[in-house]
């Protein structure tokens, strides 16, 4: 609790400074790790055969499709570049290129590591067997014991337990801006868009990682630590799989009401339908059938789905229109 929300707390009341210097100096560690490691078992399996784990086989194209799309949740939280942008210099001269290179960046960083870490993996676990590696407990423990020696696993589970760390610093560093924007929108507490002496947004952190152990602890007392990981962790993706649904819904109808109407049909109106179908259908794949407790996420997701639409029905109800279309909840 300690690791997980103290310290992003903290770090986050000090301000975006120090926030970002301990996730670059984190996440660069983890991957410059997990390249050398990745490096070091490549070259003593020293595999024959080195384009074997790169061909199709025998799932074919469907095997190769199907897992890009279920990997796009090891993407999750790129996004956070954008709650992000108001702090960076020269966004608004540069009209947002800053954003996007720096989600170009990341997005390149997290496809060479993981696809080298994973290419590494295999041969070290070896392509023939690798049918018993989704059943294996902890595959990549087994595999870096094995090549790397015990400091190698050990170094492993320190830097899974630091990516874990990094996960919830950015997501309250990213979530805390969000609700500061709304805040300073004045639609919801005036006070979440109030900055402290360090240009942080230290009330909507405080009341994000307050509302974070809340629920940590009283959904670890009712359903027990792992029950209620595992519920918990499923209502955000019910969570997130909407946020991605109405962001591509007000992709389209806020480009078709700005322009007259849709002009790049694919980029517009295909493109965020098709990420849309395969994010929700992902998403069943992965959960259904859903049985107890398990289903309790979506009686969570429903509580605060059901929350936040009465909220948007009444902020909407006092706004004329004209802001109400600027903040883009009416009209």
């Amino acid at each position: 609790m300690v690791l997980f929300i103290g310290v992003p707390w903290l770090l986050g009341v000090l301000g975006i400074r120090p926030t970002i210097k301990v996730l670059a100096f984190t996440s660069l560690t983890e991957i410059v790790f997990l390249i050398g490691a990745a490096l070091v078992i490549m070259a003593k399996v020293h595999t024959p055969h080195p384009w074997t784990p790169l061909e199709i086989g025998v799932t074919g194209y469907k095997g190769v499709a199907m897992g890009m799309i279920f990997a796009i949740t090891s993407f999750i939280g790129v996004g956070s570049h954008a709650p992000l942008g108001e702090e960076a210099k020269g966004v608004r001269t540069q009209r947002g290129r800053l954003i996007g290179k720096a989600a170009l960046v990341s997005l390149a960083l997290v496809g060479a590591v993981l696809t080298r870490s994973a290419y590494a993996l295999t041969v070290g676990w070896g392509p023939a067997q690798m049918g018993a590696f989704a059943t294996a407990d902890a595959p990549g423990v087994t595999v870096f014991l094995h090549d790397l020696g015990p400091v190698g696993a050990v170094a492993l589970v320190v830097l899974a337990v630091n990516s874990a760390f990094t996960d919830c610093l950015a997501l309250l560093t990213s979530s805390a801006r969000v609700l500061y924007a709304i805040g300073r929108d004045q639609l919801l507490g005036t006070h979440f868009g109030i900055v402290n002496g360090c240009h942080a947004p230290a009330e909507a952190v405080t009341a994000l990682a307050s509302l974070a152990a809340a629920a940590g602890i009283a959904a670890g007392l009712w359903l027990g630590p792992v029950n209620a990981f595992d519920v918990i962790t499923t209502a955000v993706l019910f969570g997130l799989a909407t946020a991605h649904t109405l962001m591509n819904v007000s992709l389209m109808r806020l480009y078709a009401h700005e322009h007259g109407g849709v002009r790049h049909v694919l980029q517009h109106f295909v493109l965020p339908v098709a990420a849309t179908a395969l994010f929700w259908w992902v998403l069943y794949e992965s959960v259904w059938p859903i049985s107890s407790p398990l289903s309790w996420s979506l009686a969570v997701w429903f509580s605060v789905l059901a929350g936040a639409l009465v909220c948007i029905w009444r902020i909407g109800g006092r706004l004329d229109y004209v802001d109400g279309h600027r903040l883009g909840v009416s009209g």
